[in-house]
């Protein structure tokens, strides 16, 4: 299972607690993904990419920051990962 999305929330917050409790996987996203349409990089990420403990990361996710012809596509950078299904078993070391 993979879930992906804007949480509103630090990684240390309530939130990310309770999915991580419930079994999830949050790897955080260096720094922001959260700009104020200005690239303004205030705080750590808040989207995030959480997968199950039968899935993999290839990589810490990143938040990519550009601005695609000039213009930012949202208030929030996109959370890139690459996942590998099936690449674990749960309750396997």
């Amino acid at each position: 299972m993979v879930l992906a999305g804007d949480l509103n929330a630090l990684a240390d917050s309530r939130t990310a607690r309770i999915l991580t409790d419930a079994g999830m996987v949050l790897t955080p996203a260096r720094g922001s993904s959260f700009h104020f349409n200005r690239g303004l990089n205030l705080f750590g990420a808040i989207d995030h990419i959480l997968h199950d403990c039968a899935t993999r990361l290839t990589h810490r996710p990143v938040a990519v920051r550009s601005r695609p012809g000039g213009q930012w596509p949202s208030d929030h950078y996109p959370v890139l990962a690459q996942i590998i299904p099936g690449a674990a078993r749960c309750g396997q070391p």
